[in-house]
């Protein structure tokens, strides 16, 4: 009678060891797909992860792309053009002044040195040519709808491109005036110099808020680069841990019934 109690608890102990062993018990509520759905849905998971974090990338690139042509197309070029305005308007002061100094020693019969009278008026004449159209270049490109989709930020524009304008005129019907009369009287130098005082002021002014511009885009191109890059991380740790969350899935899909067929032998 004893032996036989012996040998049932040695059957009960058993059987209990097998079921703890047995992967099947611990199966959770997943539904009940076959190994080659599971791995069709590992595949196709892949896939999205793959898909989005590409997409999440090309947008990225594209703003930065976006932004990058901004700069090479329309602000750099923008800056360019109002320093060239400036170095024309530096020129025509310099040889308005030369030519009337210049002038004025021919004509009181007292040698000009190494003045070239000549020279004087090529580059003033130049700097005459020019300066419209590099003004309206100015015009152009700060009127871009690429500059900026600021309502504000254009009227602010428009205005300093109008007083940079107007300055530049005033400066120029002096010069004129200034040639026909030869006179380096000083109020008269005093007040020339006072209008040149306006143009440089101007022109720095528009120069300053094109910097303002420029540095803004430069800090959104790198927080474009970086938001990007964040999101690229965040969507390959999704795929990392979505891939061995599946990947589990699918393995012990394949365990539990090989674990039972080998119970089973």
């Amino acid at each position: 009678m004893t032996n036989s109690r012996r040998a049932h608890r040695r059957a009960s102990t058993a059987r209990s060891h097998r079921a703890r062993r047995d992967p099947s018990r611990y199966r959770t509520a997943l539904p009940a797909l076959s190994v080659r759905a599971r791995l069709t849905l590992l595949t196709a998971l892949f896939a999205v992860l793959v898909v989005l974090g590409g997409l999440i990338a090309a947008v990225g690139l594209r703003d930065s792309l976006a932004r990058t042509d901004r700069q090479t197309t329309v602000v750099g070029p923008a800056l360019d053009a109002n320093r060239d305005v400036e170095d024309t308007m530096i020129t025509a002061q310099s040889a308005l002044r030369g030519y009337l100094v210049a002038n004025l020693s021919l004509r009181s019969g007292v040698a000009s040195g190494g003045l070239n009278v000549a020279e004087f008026r090529r580059q003033y004449g130049d700097a005459q040519a020019r300066y419209k159209s590099e003004l309206q270049r100015v015009d152009s490109l700060l009127s871009r709808a690429e500059y900026t989709s600021d309502p504000q930020v254009r009227r602010d524009l428009e205005g300093l491109r109008r007083r940079q304008n107007d300055a530049v005129a005033a400066w120029w019907e002096y010069a004129q005036l200034a040639q026909s009369r030869f006179d380096l009287d000083p109020a008269f130098v005093a007040s020339g110099d006072a209008l040149f005082e306006q143009v440089e002021a101007a022109n720095a002014a528009v120069s300053d808020r094109i910097v303002v511009e420029r540095e803004a885009l430069r800090r959104e191109m790198s927080e474009t680069i970086r938001e990007t890059q964040r999101q690229v991380l965040v969507a390959t740790l999704i795929a990392l841990i979505a891939a061995t969350g599946f990947g589990w899935w699918t393995i012990h899909g394949l365990t539990g019934p090989l674990a039972r067929l080998r119970n089973t032998c």
